[in-house]
């Protein structure tokens, strides 16, 4: 039987033999870059591509994935507390508020081939904003601009209100605080989960 999983194809045979001569290839049908003899299988060395397109390297005790290449994905939260700045205020009554946020680049890079590296957020909103009356106001988050640097994303979220609030609750611990609309800030707490990655044809692979 045998195992795909990504471009690593792994082939096992039911017994083994003295006169077994075959071999376990760990590669593409384009090169084989891996060859482990099957009558040595349980300690016996591998030859590691040096390839800088290759996830995978040899450690002390074996081989490993590169969990640092930037075809891997990386995943990161933050939490962001204080206020956001009203841009605008719109024909009755909506604000559009913003602020920014500084989420560390877990790639540690910027752009990767001439083409810049991709990134998604999910904003998760931790308040809850009241009217005078009580009644809950609409709030709509949204990112509107993202700059990336090798060490540091920075996205620009926007906050669209329905109305400005007179009282927030925090759903964390359902506290509740006056809001003090001093110098067009208002109060914002937002949990950034934050993804970024490249492609495979940015990283010189093929499907």
């Amino acid at each position: 039987m045998a195992e795909l999983v990504g471009k690593v194809r792994v082939h096992e045979l039911p017994t083994l033999s003295e006169d077994t001569t075959g071999v376990v290839v760990l590669a593409s049908k384009e090169q084989t870059e891996y060859q482990l003899p099957i009558e040595k299988l349980g300690g016996a060395e591998v030859t590691v591509s040096p390839s800088a397109n290759n996830i995978l390297k040899s450690n002390g005790d074996g081989l490993f994935v590169d969990g640092a290449h930037p075809v891997v994905p990386k995943i990161d939260a933050k939490t962001l507390s204080g206020n956001m700045v009203v841009e605008k205020t719109l024909t009755g009554g909506a604000v559009i508020c913003k602020t920014t946020v500084d989420v560390n680049n877990r790639l540690g890079v910027s752009q990767l081939s001439g083409v810049s590296i991709y990134s998604q957020c999910l904003l998760e909103n931790k308040l809850v904003y009241l009217a005078e009356d009580g009644s809950i106001i609409d709030a709509y988050f949204y990112i509107s601009n993202t700059k990336n640097t090798a060490s540091t994303i920075t996205h620009t979220i926007r906050v669209v209100l329905a109305k400005v609030p007179s009282k927030v609750i925090d759903i964390a611990d359902l506290s509740e605080t006056e809001v003090q609309y001093e110098n067009g800030n208002l109060p914002v707490k937002i949990v950034i989960k934050h993804i970024v990655g490249t492609t495979l044809s940015q990283n010189g692979m093929t499907r």
